[in-house]
């Protein structure tokens, strides 16, 4: 599948949950979102980059998904610690330890981390979705199995992958539009 496939189905994908979150009143959470959605899915593909790397092999798997979303999560756990660190410390000209960050504060790591885990996991499997619905298929259990899978509804290049550009774009738009 080419990217404009790809970012169709991650549109598609990502526009129940940008409605939910535009009801609950997160729109904070629909950026980082869509943002972190946009900037990970993609380099599940660099292995065709890697020397040694298969393409379709352990990156496209369920292993991947745990693995990004764990690096993902890490990340902004610690980028979340140091930055609240910084900043405190610029400001108060000391650094303060806000464990008593409310659970659903901006301020808190654990509550970052979380959401950037799921973020990058559904990054992936968002990824995984556009290649098992292609002829190149994925191979959901590497490294343990190889069996490949592949269910090719969608070609690999053509008229097929804009239109799922266009029905991700509009499917996005128009609910946003709806909830707003």
């Amino acid at each position: 599948m080419d990217r404009h496939g790809h970012v169709g189905i991650n549109l598609l994908v990502f526009t129940p949950v940008a409605c939910y979150l535009l009801i609950e009143n997160q729109p904070l959470l629909i950026a980082m979102g869509f943002i972190g959605l946009m900037a990970i899915e993609p380099v599940v593909d660099l292995d065709t980059y890697l020397p040694g790397m298969s393409h379709g092999g352990t990156s496209h798997s369920l292993f991947a998904v745990g693995l990004v979303g764990a690096l993902s999560a890490a990340a902004v756990y610690v980028f979340t610690g140091y930055a609240i660190t910084s900043l405190t410390e610029a400001a108060f000209g000391q650094s303060m330890l806000l464990g008593g960050a409310a659970q659903e504060s901006p301020l808190n790591p654990m509550y970052n981390a979380r959401h950037a885990f799921f973020i990058g996991a559904g990054a992936v499997c968002s990824h995984l979705l556009g290649d098992l619905l292609s002829e190149s298929g994925i191979r959901p259990l590497m490294p343990l199995l190889s069996r490949n899978v592949s269910y090719p509804v969608i070609q690999l290049t053509g008229w097929g992958q804009y239109i799922l550009f266009f029905a991700g774009v509009v499917s996005l738009t128009a609910g946003m539009l709806v909830f707003w």
